[in-house]
């Protein structure tokens, strides 16, 4: 590639010719190529330069050089340049244009850290050399493994988690995720963490909403209409969160339970729907105290109650940490395969089921047969050798 397509600010992007006679060998140009830069269409260049022979002991007529993409030269991110080379070949003039687009670091796309492989390591069990597809082979790695761990009902990389799961009066919990590393928090049921009301006299409406990362605070109608939403991260504990809600100035009101002021923001438990609270309490939920009576069966996700779980719906909080921080083998292995065939698929047809040579026929899959029937769109191989790692709650 004697230019890549895009650049990435504050990064290096290198380009290269090769000189040739007419009759298309290699040789070094009469003087060394010249070249020019211009943004989008604009008619004065922001970088001149002369290019240099690479391995000039090895090569012939083999010119490389470097820009440097920083915002102090003049590049700007989602812009197109063009790079003009101009040279002369035994008197003659030669002229060779680039272009790419210049983008920030958030716009190139790359596999996600948790990954089942590396881009490294497909490459190496594909025999390919070029780094021309690696963003490409980057995505495909994410999307198989995000494929996989849809198929196995798991998340198989190693992360954080905060479930929810119904007591049905039985001493075991079965995990969605495993093998667990950690359970930083177990609760059996809940508790209100404080209730919420707005007083607003010319309002018509007030609603307070939950989720994972934010707490959702809405007044419409009269002199206090808002919308404010508040990261629940940004407060080390509720008496914090309860300042904050009270400096907004719109009319609300809180009832406090001081026992557990001193709990994280971040326990709050997300809501289904918005509560009205407009002239009425509406409550806000925590887990309960956390429970320190039971046993972890790492390997399998199983954690044993000494005690039961009492019946609830959604009642159970658990934060853990599961999933393989280092990848078995096989199951990487399986990544590979299913990438390489997402990375094959491009240039085969992978509807044809068979085909005849002699009088020439064929057939194709059926469209059950295409959209993967019972295995979800998964290949039936792969299928067959993801079945022992699929989740025990399926």
């Amino acid at each position: 590639m004697p230019c890549p397509d895009y650049g990435v600010i504050e990064q290096s992007l290198t380009f290269t010719i090769q000189a040739k006679s007419s009759d298309g060998v290699p040789v070094n140009s009469d003087a060394l190529p010249t070249y020019k830069v211009y943004e989008n269409e604009t008619g004065t260049e922001i970088a001149t330069g002369t290019m240099a022979l690479l391995d000039d002991a090895n090569t012939t007529g083999f010119y490389s050089e470097q820009l440097s993409l920083t915002t102090a030269n003049g590049y700007d991110r989602l812009k197109t340049y063009t790079i003009r080379v101009e040279s002369e070949i035994s008197s003659i003039a030669v002229v060779k244009p680039f272009s790419f687009i210049c983008m920030g670091e958030a716009d190139v796309t790359v596999a996600s850290g948790n990954a089942l492989t590396t881009t490294a390591r497909f490459k190496d069990y594909a025999g390919i050399t070029s780094t021309d597809d690696d963003t490409l082979v980057g995505l495909l790695i994410a999307r198989a493994t995000a494929a996989i761990e849809l198929f196995c009902q798991r998340t198989l990389v190693s992360e954080d988690h905060r479930d929810y799961y119904n007591g049905d009066g039985s001493s075991d919990l079965i995990l969605r995720n495993y093998p667990v590393t950690k359970v930083q928090l177990l609760s059996g049921s809940i508790q209100v963490g404080f209730s919420v009301t707005n007083t607003s006299t010319d309002a018509y409406h007030a609603m307070v909403t939950v989720s994972e990362t934010e707490i959702r605070l809405l007044v419409q109608g009269g002199t206090n209409a808002d919308d404010t939403s508040l990261t629940l991260a940004d407060y080390s504990t509720l008496t914090l969160l309860f300042a904050a809600i009270t400096a907004l100035d719109k009319g609300w009101g809180m009832l406090q339970n001081t026992s557990i002021n001193v709990w994280s923001p971040a326990e709050l438990l997300p809501t289904v729907k918005g509560s009205s609270c407009l002239n009425e309490y509406s409550s806000v939920y925590l887990p309960d105290d956390p429970l320190s009576e039971y046993t972890v069966n790492a390997k399998a996700g199983i954690i044993h109650l000494f005690g039961r779980f009492a019946d609830s719906f959604q009642g159970i909080t658990i934060r853990y940490t599961a999933g393989y921080s280092s990848i078995p083998a096989d199951l990487e292995q399986i990544c590979i395969d299913l990438v390489a065939n997402y990375y094959n698929s491009r240039k085969t047809n992978n509807t044809l089921k068979s085909e005849k040579m002699g009088d020439y026929s064929y057939t194709n899959m059926s469209p059950q047969e295409i959209s993967g029937g019972s295995t979800g769109g998964m290949p039936s191989d792969i299928a067959g050798r993801l079945q022992p790692w699929r989740s025990h709650r399926i």
